[in-house]
């Protein structure tokens, strides 16, 4: 479990170097979750807010702050379901972000791939046709493994 797996990580910086490296590992420990939680709702609150811009065509800044400060609260929910659902089984909450990750892999790569190559996108900044071609191989490759993953 994960609360295992820190309480044996903090423990062998006990062992090792004492009970003051142990706090100091915790600390640090618990600093890099909260900040990559932070930049993990950030990052998404950001994407959805320039995706909406994207779809509705309305480039202001307060349509992107609007949505980007509905997007933190809702993503915050989510995160706290899918925590209280899967507390009592890490393995299900692991299996869920396994296969999260197999279907938006190829998703995500399709959607950068339309990106860099769309009209819009200035002619000095677009990839090459070996890097298109490259980016399409990888984007059936993602597809088919998670196929794969799934029918498995």
């Amino acid at each position: 479990s994960a609360p295992g797996f820190a309480k044996q990580i903090v423990a062998l910086y006990s062992k090792t170097l004492g009970e003051g490296a142990a706090t100091l590992a915790a600390i640090a420990a618990l600093s890099v979750m909260a900040t990559t939680v932070l930049a993990a709702l950030d990052i998404g609150a950001r994407n959805v807010a320039s995706t909406w811009q994207q779809v509705a065509d309305v480039h202001t800044e307060a349509v992107f702050k609007t949505v980007y400060r509905l997007t933190i609260p809702v993503m915050i929910a989510l995160t706290a379901a899918v925590l209280y659902l899967f507390t009592s089984s890490f393995t299900a909450m692991l299996d869920l972000a396994t296969s999260a990750v197999f279907l938006g892999a190829p998703v995500v790569a399709a959607l950068n791939h339309r990106v860099v190559t769309r009209s819009t996108m200035p002619d000095e900044a677009r990839p090459s046709g070996a890097s298109r071609a490259l980016s399409l191989l990888a984007i059936v490759v993602m597809t088919t493994l998670a196929l794969a993953y799934f029918a498995l």
